[in-house]
């Protein structure tokens, strides 16, 4: 029987190995951050809830993504939580990974914006409304948030305090009751830390209406909500082998059609919505190419990298210069570089260092085309 150490050293295993794979993706992160993501990364491997259902290099690439916020995925500095969300694909019950920013990871965030962020519980006792601020020793002796029954009959929600460590604006403050935390609130891994998995909820609510100046907004809150969302919508008829993968689907491109590999039973519907069509005793349908840059925006330096379709263009310009096949090229950037769809920072770097891109695809077309095991 395995032992929890062994566990452990078998989910840093695997997560090492998954680094030393994908090194050709950790190129798009700043060279100062590397080997500090690379730590990071590795001290997921304590939650084997989320190694176990998560695929290793699905992990790293999502996990890229929140660390290019500025978000520290280790979870001893409690700034960012990577949890497996499970989830319907299609009618599929999937596991994705999703991201939450703490209470803590929320403070600091604030206060790297020149905010205190405070939060205060506050209870029901009898007929008195009591805040955890300032909370006397006789209601706190009866206190007893463990207990889910209790929680029910006597939280009535937060206290939100946003104070300006610059004296620019007004304190402010904000109660979050505690009808819509619940209403928001999909699923609770623990009923008796209910209060605690109810404060992230809490903090973003109250952001929601706290006035903070131009030139100091948190919009990691946002670029993190995209992140999550990009992972749960990423099922539309396009391929998504992601969602595949974790079917026990994967795809093969041959004469020009994909030809799904795996056990298809009970995922025809999904099949059939994604584009495939039975034929010949498999599922195939025709590969999709990828996006060039047109003449005219080519023609217009100035106007090739001020949207992200403009950089999506131009890194598919230069892939195709360097003779990388059309029917590969989502493959190489989204698997072997890593690069989410969303990420222009990160295609920008890649399209500046030409030459490393080039020596890349040379390195990726020489590698064997493997099947990936189911």
């Amino acid at each position: 029987m395995s032992t929890q150490l062994t566990i452990l050293e078998k989910n840093k295993n695997l997560l090492a190995q998954t680094l030393q794979t994908s090194a050709q993706m950790l190129q798009t992160l700043d060279t100062e951050k590397r080997e500090e993501f690379k730590s990071n990364f590795l001290e997921l491997a304590s939650n084997d809830y989320l190694v176990g259902n998560i695929q290793p290099k699905e992990l790293l690439q999502f996990c890229m993504g929140v660390t290019k916020l500025g978000l520290n995925i280790n979870p001893a500095y409690k700034e960012v939580y990577v949890i497996p969300f499970k989830t319907k694909v299609r009618n599929s019950q999937v596991m994705l990974p999703q991201a939450i920013i703490p209470l803590q990871g929320m403070q600091e965030m604030a206060y790297k914006a020149g905010f205190y962020l405070r939060l205060y519980e506050v209870y029901s006792f009898g007929n008195e409304i009591v805040s955890e601020k300032g909370m006397g020793r006789k209601y706190q002796r009866q206190l007893n948030t463990s207990n889910p029954q209790w929680v029910d009959q006597h939280f009535v929600g937060f206290d939100v305090e946003l104070i300006d460590i610059k004296g620019e604006i007004p304190e402010q403050y904000k109660f979050v009751e505690v009808q819509y935390i619940k209403d928001v609130t999909k699923t609770l891994k623990d009923q008796k830390f209910k209060v605690q998995t109810w404060r992230h909820k809490a903090v973003r609510r109250a952001f929601g209406d706290f006035f903070i100046p131009r030139g100091r907004k948190m919009d990691v809150l946002e670029k993190l909500d995209h992140i999550n969302n990009e992972v749960l919508n990423n099922d539309t008829p396009e391929i998504n082998p992601k969602s595949l993968e974790q079917l026990g689907i994967t795809t093969i491109e041959k004469d020009g059609l994909l030809i799904a590999q795996g056990n298809t039973y009970g995922k025809t519907d999904y099949l059939k919505q994604m584009g495939f069509v039975f034929h010949g005793g498999n599922w195939v349908r025709e590969a999709i190419a990828a996006p060039t840059r047109d003449a005219k925006t080519s023609a217009n330096p100035q106007n090739q990298t001020t949207t992200l379709q403009d950089v999506k263009k131009e890194l598919f310009k230069l892939l195709k210069e360097f003779k990388l096949p059309i029917e590969r090229q989502k493959e190489f950037v989204v698997d072997y570089l890593g690069l989410q769809s969303t990420d222009m920072q990160g295609m920008k770097e890649v399209i500046n260092k030409k030459e490393e891109l080039k020596n890349s695809i040379e390195g990726f077309l020489s590698e064997p085309v493997l099947e990936k095991v189911s």
